[in-house]
């Protein structure tokens, strides 16, 4: 199953036209790789502040979710639910690790369509590994194995407070 793309590309639409760079991320991203053939729902991550967000999505029917659950500690999280699909966005994407608070940045480096950017495999790597979702982490492990991680990007992800088994994993993985 794949949700429409029509409620992504709205909200996506939006964002861009206030000059917010937003990702697609989890299993969208899956897809995009050719790693899976089922999506939920869409998840999409930005860096921007909220109050720019909040200025982007004007009309939309945003509901704002705790961000302090679980060990989750974004910036801010909404839920946006048009015609029938839901639309996470993750706003500064973070999570908290037994070292501190890992920043997993918002990064497109591929596209699920001409349109519709997707985040990095790296950071998503790192990130599902931190969300104890294994199978997903260890096939994007792998595609960043074979296909090589973003030098930047793995940089910039060894400076965060990673557990030692990610930071490991993560750096034989580029």
């Amino acid at each position: 199953m794949i949700p429409p793309l029509a409620p992504l590309r709205t909200v996506m639409s939006a964002l861009r036209s206030h000059g917010i760079e937003a990702a697609i991320g989890g299993s969208g991203l899956l897809l995009g790789l050719g790693l899976t053939d089922t999506v939920n729902d869409w998840d999409l991550t930005c860096d921007a502040p909220w109050e720019q967000v909040e200025q982007a999505l004007r009309g939309l029917p945003a509901l704002g979710a705790p961000c302090g659950d679980s060990h989750y500690r974004s910036s801010y999280r909404l839920a946006i639910p048009i015609d029938g699909v839901t639309i996470d966005l993750m706003g500064r994407f973070s999570i908290e690790t037994e070292a501190g608070v890992c920043h997993l940045p918002t990064i497109a480096c591929g596209c699920l369509e001409p349109d519709l950017p997707t985040g990095s495999p790296d950071v998503w790597a790192v990130a599902y590994r931190l969300m104890g979702r294994h199978a997903k982490a260890d096939k994007l492990f792998a595609y960043v194995q074979e296909h090589g991680g973003r030098p930047d990007v793995v940089e910039y992800l060894l400076r965060q407070p990673l557990p030692a088994g990610v930071r490991a994993e993560l750096a034989a993985a580029r």
